[in-house]
Formats: C-alpha cells, sequence, structure tokens
C-alpha cells in the first residue's frame, strides 16, 4: 500500500483537530455549570493556579534533557543557563499552527547561539524519539489499574524497552535518508554505549510528565469531590493522551485531540466532572508554559563560542 503524502497526512491531521475541537465544544455547551458548588470552582482555580506554576517550573526538565542531547549529539559545550533560556524561550510557538514552531525557534535561537545545525537537528530528532518512547512506556506502565493483567504488558514492555537503543541506530538512519535537506548529515556515533546512554537523558522527561499527571489528577480529584480515578490510570491514559496529541499533525499543543481523549477516557471514571478538570487542565498547561517562558527570560542568550573540528571557534556553523 502507498503511503501517504505530507499533504495527505496534514489534512487528515487537520480534520482530526476539527473533529476533537467539535466534540469538546459540544461537552462544553451540554454541560451544567450548576453541578459544580462555588466553593469547588474556588478549588478548581486554585488549583490552576499553583498547578501551573509548579508545572511550568518542571518543565525546565525539557530543557535540562535538551541540554544532555546537545551533548551526546557532538557539542563540546552547552551551557545549562542558555539552554534554558532557549528552550523556553521557544515553547509557546507549540500553540502556532503546524505544531513545529517550538522546534524551529530552538533550532534559530540555537544557531544565533553558536550550536551547530547538525546537532541541533539530532537532538531534535532524539528528543521526538525519547519523549515518545518515554510516554508510550507510561502508558504501558499504567495499564494494570485499567484492569487489564500485568502479564499482557510486562514482557512486551520489557523487550521494547531494551530494544530501543538497537533501533535507535536505524531510525536515524532512516530519517536521513528519508528528508532531503538532511543528506549531507550522518549519525552521531556507531557505538551501542553511546545509545545506552541515553537511557538516563531520556528518562529526564519523568519529572515532566509526572507532572502533568499530578497535575491532571489534582483537578480530578477536586473537581469530583475527592473520588478521582486510581493514579496510575491518570498516568497511563494521561501519556497515551499526550503521545496522540504528539503524533497528530497539526495538533497545536495537542489542543483538541488531548482534551478530546481525556474527556472520553475518564467520563466513564467520574462522569461530567471530567469536563471541569479537563478545561482546568488546559488552562493550567498554558499558564505552565507561560510561567516557563517568563523563567526563561531571567537566563540572557550570550553566544558561546563553540569549537569546529579543526580546533579552530566558530559560532555560525
Amino acid at each position: 500500500m502507498p503511503a501517504l503524502s505530507g499533504t495527505t497526512t496534514k489534512v487528515i491531521g487537520f480534520l482530526l483537530v476539527l473533529l476533537c475541537l467539535a466534540f469538546v465544544v459540544q461537552q462544553l455547551l451540554t454541560l451544567d455549570l450548576r453541578q459544580l458548588p462555588a466553593e469547588r470552582w474556588l478549588e478548581l482555580t486554585g488549583t490552576v493556579l499553583v498547578g501551573g506554576l509548579f508545572y511550568g517550573l518542571l518543565s525546565l526538565s525539557l530543557s535540562f534533557a535538551w541540554r544532555h542531547l546537545l551533548l551526546w549529539s557532538g557539542e563540546a559545550q552547552a551551557p545549562a543557563k542558555l539552554c534554558h533560556g532557549i528552550y523556553g524561550r521557544a515553547q509557546l510557538g507549540k500553540y502556532l499552527p503546524g505544531n513545529i514552531f517550538s522546534i524551529a525557534g530552538r533550532h534559530f535561537l540555537g544557531v544565533k547561539s553558536g550550536f551547530s545545525n547538525r546537532s541541533l537537528v539530532w537532538a531534535a530528532t532524539l528528543e521526538i524519539l525519547g519523549m515518545t518512547f518515554v510516554s508510550g512506556l507510561l502508558f504501558a506502565f499504567g495499564i494494570p489499574a485499567l484492569g487489564i493483567s500485568h502479564q499482557l504488558v510486562g514482557i512486551p514492555l520489557l523487550l521494547v524497552a531494551l530494544s530501543v537503543p538497537l533501533i535507535l541506530p536505524w531510525v536515524m538512519k532512516e530519517v536521513l535518508q528519508r528528508l532531503p535537506a538532511l543528506k549531507s548529515f550522518h549519525l552521531p556515533t556507531r557505538r551501542i554505549g553511546a545509545y545506552l546512554r541515553l537511557y538516563g537523558v531520556f528518562f529526564l522527561y519523568l519529572p515532566f510528565f509526572l507532572a502533568g499527571t499530578t497535575l491532571l489528577w489534582w483537578l480530578l480529584y477536586t473537581a469530583t469531590g475527592g473520588h478521582p480515578p486510581p493514579y496510575l490510570a491518570v498516568l497511563s491514559l494521561s501519556s497515551g493522551a499526550w503521545l496522540a496529541g504528539y503524533v497528530t499533525p497539526g495538533a497545536s499543543g495537542g489542543i483538541g485531540v488531548r482534551d478530546a481523549l481525556l474527556i472520553l477516557a475518564f467520563k466513564p471514571f467520574v462522569g461530567e466532572a471530567v469536563v471541569f478538570a479537563v478545561i482546568a487542565y488546559r488552562l493550567a498547561t498554558i499558564l505552565g508554559d507561560v510561567v516557563y517562558f517568563l523563567v526563561a527570560l531571567l537566563f540572557p542568550l550570550e553566544p558561546v563560542n563553540m569549537p569546529t573540528p579543526t580546533g579552530n571557534t566558530s559560532t555560525s556553523r
């Protein structure tokens, strides 16, 4: 069967986002706001504000991981403050149509700051693979809380986890061959040991995902008056919804797709209260990204002279 073209994939993604947004709007229009007591509205508002603040601060784990990916990809130095400044400034770009502007923003600011095109491309590629891997792992890890036997997920999960360093070189080679703009690039390394070290980098994403899970669980707890689903169930379903929004073409910040899936996933657990929790969750994560952006402004973007392969220094590779 022929592969879908880029345009067809984008159209499908766009239609999926519209369908999900229509579903979320329909859920809002049929929602009875009076079913939530006034004091619970105040609790939800406080949770959004406090949770959004902590979500934004824990998002620094993303730029911390990005720094290590740059170093793994060949950069001799990648100052932490500079990486936090670049990543946080570009993060709000994920809400722009196209779902690529956060990556493009990091690349633009990274080149201006002295990082090489090659390292930035590999760091972006590895980040996509790493976040997909970790969110998928968390989704599978929490599945038993949904009533599915450990035996059904334990062995497959272990095999997937162990195979990651073995398949990464192949995946990255395929990326090189399929993207014309990267034809002149080559793999940063072919040593399996180096790919094994990526495990440590990938698991730097855990604080980000656990922050999102805890925030959503907290909002479900508040919206239901203290009767949320089990934490592991929230971990599994929220990670799966995050992943679906992440890989859907055109789903800017996962808007629409993520929200619709969360409503569908948690409605059997908590009923109509899930709509309040999911909308509050979306507001809290947007607030968190704004907090992350403001924190990033505290770190000046001071270009660094990066050594070239010949031993000279350059800021425009």
